[in-house]
């Protein structure tokens, strides 16, 4: 109960400055009544006066003076009416609350402390001071763990101030920290290991950057579906899907495996059978556009040019597209007509693997056909061994992935494959090197290439003749030395043994053969695949197991065999070792026949024994045998016979070709001239025909007939000698086996073996593709096949063949002068019309093929 007399008392005595006797009237009120807010006021008001530093306790005061406010809202009406006697109201408790919370305030700040703002603001959750307080609680709490700094500390930080305002920079500090030290070793599993354990981290994106980066440098489709299916998310997926469309298409159509890329799957999908129609350009109010073979519109219409002019003899093949613009802009588009470059370009060439190379003015730029630029600031570039990219600067040439990532420094004059081989040079010196070095060479970032010759000459594909000035050597793709470096002699490579040979001797490389005779040096040589013939005072005959005999002579027959001499037998070894048993008194030569270019197209044994000859064939077996004078080879499977000063001619089974009666035989595509008594008549010797002697000589076969001349005319007759052709032509050409041009004073006519005109009054005629010919009459063009399924007359301005797969398309031209209009009809080789368009002059100077 609140007793006004009893606050009097307590006034009083401070009053009179006597706290301590007013600390004790106040206490004794208080544990006298439960319910005394007033006394609980003045007792709070006296603990939180400052200037009584012997009784200040600010947590003391705020109990009491908060308790008078409860005292107050739980007093009765008896308590409430002495209040409103008493000197003091609601008000004044409320004031000192507010007093005793701002003095709280201030020995808050000036601690400053965590403790100090989470102590407050648990007296005071709805303080005026929350929200700073909460601000100084997250700034104080941020700048003890920049104070730690590291991954673990930030991560508790967002943890217990999930709201605070610095919790956005604690997380990045935290993501940041936590990919540098799982990251720190720069190890590739390291980055593998903390995209697995940390898969939503925004640091993932950097740790597969590293892998692309790290793990694609061999440009296998293996590494680039190892990173699809490992990694999913990568932003690189769909680059390596475009590459992988243009390097391997069969390894792409199979990604059915990856649903996640199936968008991107289907889109290059779609591309790819748009790309395999072939496409004709046209033209439409001065624009340019591509439509396929049945007239339909694939391109619109919206080019001024083409980069390429030749494109407009040729149906489009093509992914890529070189365009320009009315205002002089250039581009290259896909065959959807998205541009995928834009620039001030010369000209451009398709690489092959999806990658272009731009010519400009001052640079070469390669960009991949999704548009991505690789390089720029080239001299030149190339795929190479179909296994990377190879660009050049002034400084040399590198080598690059198809991701644009340059492996090599540019330093090279030439890096190339021939064979099996990989070629780098620098200056005069040239180093060369299998796939596997050059793989684990970059693999390992120390491609060293070792530089040991200065020429050399391809072999094979696995073996490479080596030259440093005066010295050879024979290497391997497995860079194994079949011959090691050697001075001052010539090297020969053969199919099972290779040598030297010196001023005056030979040397051999093969292990088991130096082993045997104890030497590799020898006084001569005779290589005659699969046998070897070697002499160190005596012959040795090696065989194609290695072992040998020892023989008295070993000589070559060019080729065909080895003569083997010997005290107790000798014989003709042939390469099937097939032998023939020869002594003293025979004799053995080889024949050949050779081609127009001097190759060999078949090799004989003649065997001489007296009068005696025998023929064998390349492998050994008797053909047949007689008594003639001489032998000799007419054809590749035809032997011309001289006995006693007659010629005739015998199978390769001693069969008669043609009797032994003629004073001289030669031939001349598969023709024979023979001649008899100052009379020469002609002899087929495929069907093994005599033909008539009556005309001037038989000069060739057309067909299933014989072109002749009477009387300085030529004209053709059939097996039976009789005339086909008339003899009044100054040329004749065989179109086929039925169809002639025939050539009477300046013009061709076309006739069938009939002598029936199909043209007549022909003033020349052009071959334009395989049995098409254009023939040109009356100053009009006309086109007609040569198994005259189709003829178009002549009444043609101009006639031209668009190259198209195996069988081109035809531009037929009529130049109407009134309009003026030159209207094109094109057809396909069927002779159905794929397009058909009038145009001005200006348009056909623009859309006219000038190639």
């Amino acid at each position: 109960m609140v007793n006004a007399q009893d606050l009097k008392r307590v006034f009083r005595a401070l009053e009179k400055e006597d706290a301590a006797k007013a600390k004790e009237l106040l206490e004794i009120q208080i544990s006298k009544d439960s319910i005394n807010p007033g006394s609980r006021w003045m007792y709070a008001r006296l603990l939180s006066c400052d200037s009584l530093p012997e009784y200040y306790d600010l947590d003391e005061a705020r109990i009491y003076a908060q308790q008078a406010v409860v005292d107050f809202q739980r007093a009765d009406e008896k308590i409430k009416l002495a209040f409103i006697m008493a000197p003091f109201s609601l008000l004044d408790i409320e004031k000192t609350n507010t007093d005793i919370e701002n003095q709280t305030y201030e020995k808050v700040l000036s601690r400053y402390t965590l403790d100090a703002f989470h102590s407050f603001l648990s007296l005071y959750p709805k303080s005026a001071y929350s929200e700073e307080f909460f601000y100084k609680i997250d700034s104080l709490a941020f700048d003890s763990v920049t104070q730690i700094h590291n991954w673990e500390s930030y991560e508790n930080y967002v943890r217990v101030y999930s709201t605070s305002r610095f919790s956005e920079r604690a997380q990045a500090h935290y993501e940041r920290l936590l990919y540098e030290e799982k990251t720190a070793n720069n190890d590739l599993n390291e980055f593998k290991k903390f995209i697995n354990e940390y898969p939503t981290s925004p640091y993932v994106t950097a740790a597969i950057d590293v892998i692309f980066e790290r793990t694609l440098d061999l440009n296998t489709s293996h590494c680039f579906l190892d990173h699809l299916q490992n990694y999913p998310q990568s932003p690189h997926n769909e680059e390596l899907l475009s590459i992988l469309y243009h390097m391997s298409p069969e390894v792409f159509f199979k990604l059915s495996t990856f649903p996640e890329f199936e968008e991107n799957i289907d889109s290059l999908k779609v591309i790819s059978q748009l790309n395999a129609q072939p496409l004709l350009p046209f033209l439409e109010h001065g624009k340019i556009g591509f439509m396929n073979l049945e007239g339909t519109p694939i391109l619109k219409p919206k080019y001024h040019s083409l980069l390429k002019q030749e494109l407009l003899c040729q149906t489009l093949k093509d992914d890529i597209i070189g365009v320009s613009s009315a205002s002089g802009i250039k581009q290259l588009i896909n065959r959807v007509g998205t541009s995928i470059y834009s620039g001030p370009m010369i000209t451009y060439e398709d690489l092959g693997f999806g990658f272009v190379k731009i010519k400009e003015s001052t640079q070469i730029k390669i960009i991949h056909k999704s548009g991505k630029l690789l390089f720029d600031k080239l001299i030149d570039a190339a795929i190479v061994g179909r296994r990377w990219l190879k660009i050049r600067r002034e400084e040399g040439w590198a080598l690059a992935t198809y991701t644009g990532k340059i492996l090599t420094p540019f330093t090279y004059d030439e890096i190339n494959t021939v064979g099996n081989f990989w070629v780098f040079r620098v200056g005069e010196e040239i180093a060369f090197h299998n796939l596997s070095f050059v793989q684990k060479g970059i693999e390992k970032k120390q491609l060293t290439p070792n530089f040991l010759a200065d020429d050399y000459e391809l072999i094979n594909d696995s073996i490479m003749l080596l030259y440093h000035e005066t010295k050879q050597a024979l290497l391997e793709s497995n860079m194994n030395f079949l011959i090691p470096w050697e001075a001052d002699r010539d090297i020969y490579v053969g199919d099972t043994y290779h040598y030297t040979q010196g001023i005056s001797d030979y040397k051999i490389y093969h292990k088991q053969i130096i082993k045997d005779l104890g030497t590799n040096v020898f006084e001569d040589l005779i290589d005659h695949q699969p046998w070897l013939g070697l002499k160190k005072n005596h012959w040795y005959l090696i065989n194609p197991k290695s072992t040998f005999i020892k023989v008295d002579s070993i000589r070559s027959l060019r080729e065909l065999a080895l003569v083997i001499r010997d005290s107790d037998s000798s014989y003709v070894l042939f390469p099937n070792e097939q032998s023939v048993l020869i002594n003293k008194e025979v004799t053995v030569n080889s024949l050949l026949s050779r081609d127009r270019q001097g190759k060999v197209r078949a090799r004989y044994l003649l065997k001489t024994h007296k009068n005696t000859r025998e023929i064998y064939n390349k492998d050994g077996k008797l053909m047949f045998k007689g008594s003639f004078d001489q032998i000799d080879l007419l054809t590749d499977s035809l032997f011309k016979i001289t006995l006693k000063g007659k010629q005739g001619v015998l199978d390769q089974k001693g069969n008669v070709t043609i009797p032994i009666e003629y004073d001289f035989i030669e031939q001349k595509n598969q023709l024979a001239q023979l001649l008899k008594n100052g009379k020469i008549k002609g002899f087929d010797l495929n069907h093994n025909i005599e033909l008539s002697d009556q005309y001037e000589g038989i000069f060739q076969r057309l067909g299933p007939y014989y072109l002749t001349k009477k009387r300085s005319f030529k004209g053709l007759i059939n097996r039976e000698g009789a005339v086909v052709i008339d003899f009044k032509y100054q040329n004749i050409i065989g179109l086929n086996d039925s169809l002639f041009w025939v050539q009477t004073d300046s013009s061709w006519s076309l006739i069938t073996d009939h002598q029936k005109d199909i043209l007549k009054g022909i003033n020349t005629y052009t071959q334009i593709t395989d049995n098409v010919f254009r023939y040109l009459k009356n100053n009009k063009f006309g086109l007609i096949y040569g198994d005259q399924s189709i003829h178009y007359p002549a009444e043609y301005d101009a006639i031209r063949s668009i190259s198209h797969q195996k069988k081109p398309l035809f531009q037929f031209e009529i130049f109407i002068s009134s309009a003026p209009f030159h209207i094109i009809i094109t057809k396909d080789f069927s002779g159905n019309t794929a397009h058909s368009q009038a145009y001005r002059p200006h348009e056909y100077e623009q859309i006219i093929c000038d190639f």
